[in-house]
């Protein structure tokens, strides 16, 4: 990813975001809903609301959000934009339909109130694709005339949830509004909830492999419009060849913040999620997440030992000579595969060298990974001069060392023990946020392998992955 775009991504992620949901009910009524278990009809009180906008501000709410549902049917939509510029909140946006602003007067006063943004949810080019996924027609001729109200006057970018009936046209619907002069996308992935789930999945839901082609004309048009991408949810072997589209992992606290009463009832009272069941799991992008939760619910407070004789260095530059010499003295030393880090293998006994493990870092963000960790290159061919053992990393990239970390769930709970959710997940995006590629399902260690870690991914990219094939050895030959 070019610098300038990294930035503006984590910019984007490190700003505190306050999402208000203003509705339960919806004037579409989209084939991949997946609230629509939920939607009951009804607006959100006026002083709930409030009360949220006022608590998100004063926890230092840069951002607010007004969401649904549908929140511009709440009849005090604009009222709240007033007050969230009355707070001093520092940007205002609506994830909507768009349909309510085709009504001059109604997108006229929400301009009025503070409204900085608004992102129209449009999932097709055409009324007859568009109409069909939200299940109104005549939708996308409202919502047209809604996004000719506001374009510009404030920014307006494109969410586009992707299914099987529009992924094929995916490339057409984003050439569509960048003609229209939208220039920002979120493309979010369908999860089995809701209506999505429960009355349209054998139209909806779609073999990953078979999109590929259509994902890959879709992004293509990066190196030929000045366009920003954003991928929500989607799973990050979907877009091997363009990982600067992997989602941000600190999207997954939103995903947990969501799901937080169903987790506190799943460990509290042991009630299973409604959504845990094989089939519906491998649709999701929280299966990993649920099943390292499932694991830490049976296992309440347990600790880890820590091993006797092992000295684990978190970076080169804290690693002194004496320090090395005694660490070696003592046991197997933990060296990270950071640039400088051949310098002290250099500088070590040969027959030294078999008490030490090289460790990948789990960064916390993109920034990170692209600084501090060697470029898998060079990693390489410092394993074959110095023979020493790689921990955190697959077979294929010289992986073999056991990682102690993993099961290191550590303080993840209160002091009721109670797990508290943001360390958890905190915990989860270290220690067991890996992924794979598409092609790994052809390797012989694919049971055994967890693949690399997600910011080792969106660093390196899923193609330095090599599928074993049997009759080549443990390691393939690699280039």
């Amino acid at each position: 990813m070019e610098r300038k775009n990294l930035e503006v991504k984590e910019s984007a992620v490190k700003e505190k975001r306050i999402w208000v949901r203003l509705t339960r009910r919806c004037n579409n009524g989209c084939l991949f809903c997946l609230d629509s278990d939920s939607h009951d009809g009804t607006a959100i009180s006026t002083e709930t609301v409030q009360e949220q906008i006022a608590a998100g501000r004063a926890q230092g709410g840069q951002r607010l959000i007004l969401s649904g549902g549908e929140p511009t049917i709440h009849p005090q939509f604009v009222d709240f934009l007033r007050l969230g510029r009355k707070l001093e909140y520092s940007w205002l946006q609506t994830v909507t339909n768009g349909r309510m602003f085709a009504y001059r007067k109604f997108a006229n006063g929400a301009l009025g109130a503070g409204l900085n943004e608004a992102t129209f949810s449009m999932h097709g080019h055409t009324p007859e694709l568009h109409d069909y996924l939200v299940g109104v027609k005549g939708a996308f001729g409202q919502a047209m005339a809604g996004m000719r109200n506001l374009l510009g006057r404030c920014v307006v970018n494109v969410d586009v949830v992707l299914s099987a009936v529009n992924i094929p046209h995916l490339r057409e619907i984003l050439v569509f509004y960048i003609d229209l002069g939208i220039h920002e996308f979120d493309l979010l992935h369908m999860i089995p909830f809701g209506r999505a789930w429960n009355e349209y999945r054998e139209v909806l839901f779609y073999d990953p492999a078979a999109m590929m082609p259509h994902f890959g004309r879709a992004f293509s048009l990066r190196k030929e419009q000045d366009v920003i991408i954003w991928t929500n949810r989607l799973p990050a072997p979907f877009l091997e060849g363009n990982e600067d589209l992997i989602q941000d992992p600190h999207k997954l606290h939103d995903e947990v913040r969501g799901r937080s009463e169903m987790f506190r009832d799943w460990e509290v009272r042991g009630v299973d999620p409604i959504c845990l069941d094989p089939e519906r799991c491998g649709h999701c992008p929280m299966e990993r997440f649920c099943g390292a939760l499932e694991e830490e619910i049976g296992r309440p407070g347990a600790d880890p030992a820590v091993a006797a004789g092992v000295t684990r260095f978190q970076s080169v530059e804290a690693v002194s000579a004496v320090d090395l010499l005694a660490a070696l003295e003592a046991g197997v030393v933990y060296l990270p595969a950071s640039p400088g880090v051949e310098l002290l293998l250099a500088d070590i006994e040969p027959a030294r060298l078999a008490q030490v493990r090289l460790f990948m870092l789990r960064h916390e963000y993109l920034s990170e990974a692209a600084e501090l960790d060697l470029p898998v290159g060079d990693l390489r061919r410092i394993l074959r001069k110095y023979g020493v053992l790689l921990e955190g990393l697959p077979v294929c990239l010289g992986g073999e060392a056991a990682d102690a970390r993993d099961n290191d769930s550590g303080a993840v709970r209160d002091q009721d023990g109670r797990i508290d959710y943001v360390r958890f997940t905190d915990w989860f995006v270290a220690n067991r946020y890996f992924v794979k590629s598409l092609r790994c399902g052809r390797c012989v260690h694919f049971e055994s392998c967890r693949g690399i870690h997600i910011n080792t991914a969106r660093n390196w990219g899923l193609g330095v992955l090599r599928p074993v094939a049997k009759g080549d050895g443990n390691i393939p030959t690699i280039t």
